[in-house]
């Protein structure tokens, strides 16, 4: 039991990495703010012992300070890679024999649709600039950059919703009829789709 608390605790550095990004983005938000900088700066300065916290419990459960990184490659086939490479072979899943079609729509297109769409986004988030925080653009590419440096991209859309500028994208392009209407459509038949499974027990691959 013991062993698999430790597996559960250095399961999500993906997330946990991601969220570090933020820290970067926040300074310089606070220093090219006009107000307060230093008062934002001491109350922004406790969030980065977090990552240094993650860090530590690694050590003292597994005597290294990057364990998760054992764990991400023995259970989840995880290792760094280019980006482009983890994204084409998720498409290429959707060909693997041993899979069932569930399997190929989710884990091979789904993870290779939202992983691609990532990185659109992210150069969305550039050019939207008028709109969106030059911070919040970085920000955006180096989460992506890091969930998609992988050769096995796994629960990409899970990422996808930790990346919150994602959603200011998604808000701008709602504005056009179109695309909310072609949205509303395909987010329906994946609620339908996903409900349908969920309720047959398959809410993991």
């Amino acid at each position: 039991m013991d062993s698999g608390i430790r597996i559960r605790r250095c399961r999500f550095p993906g997330v946990l990495l991601s969220g570090i990004f933020l820290f970067p983005t926040l300074i310089y938000l606070i220093l090219v703010s006009k107000e307060n900088r230093l008062k934002k700066l001491f109350s922004a300065t406790p969030g980065l012992l977090f990552p240094v916290y993650y860090l530590l419990v690694n050590y003292k459960l597994h005597q290294d300070f990057l364990a998760f990184k054992s764990f991400l490659e023995t259970f989840w086939q995880k290792a760094f890679d280019l980006p482009w490479k983890g994204i084409i072979k998720s498409f290429k899943l959707t060909n693997y024999k041993d899979w069932t079609l569930y399997q190929k729509l989710t884990i091979g297109l789904g993870e290779g649709l939202a992983s691609a769409s990532g990185w659109i986004f992210s150069a969305l988030a550039i050019f939207l600039r008028a709109e969106i925080n030059l911070a919040y653009s970085v920000f955006t590419i180096l989460s992506v950059a890091l969930f998609t440096s992988t050769g096995f991209i796994l629960s990409s859309p899970r990422y996808l919703l930790s990346i919150f500028p994602f959603f200011i994208v998604l808000c701008l392009l709602l504005k056009n009829k179109l695309i909310f209407y072609a949205w509303l459509v395909v987010s329906s038949v994946l609620l339908i789709f996903y409900s349908n499974h969920f309720y047959l027990g398959h809410w993991a691959f």
